[in-house]
Parts: structure tokens; sequence; C-alpha cells
């Protein structure tokens, strides 16, 4: 499992994983984030299994969680 926050900046950021944080491949593992700045939607788009893209409201800040293999 790994959880963060990460701060958008003009409505998106890319969180890489690395090390033992990384995942096997795009569909080992699942993701979810909320806006904790405000109630604005975020969505979350899996990119491979050493990265994700977050897209939400400007510079809102994000928490996320992603659970895999």
């Amino acid at each position: 499992m790994v959880t963060g926050n990460v701060a958008l900046s003009s409505g998106s950021a890319t969180v890489t994983f690395s090390g033992s944080a990384a995942f096997g491949s795009l569909a080992s593992y699942v993701c979810t984030a909320t806006d904790n700045t405000a109630a604005n939607a975020v969505k979350v788009s899996n990119g491979s299994g050493t990265s994700m893209t977050i897209t939400g409201t400007g510079t809102d800040s994000v928490l996320f969680m992603c659970v895999g293999n």
C-alpha cells in the first residue's frame, strides 16, 4: 500500500512510485484520491506500475492511497 499527499499544479500532478513502492504492472493496483482542500472532484489515471496521474482543481492538495502488488 502506498499513501501520500500531493499538490496539484494547474489541475494535475504525476505521482511516481519507485523501489518497494512500485507495482508489478498497470493492472496490479488500484488507487483512490480525495481533494483535501475543497469538495472538488478528483480523477486518478494509472499510467503504469510506476506512476499515476491525478487530475483535479487548480493547486488543491490531494490525498491518495494505492493498493496492489
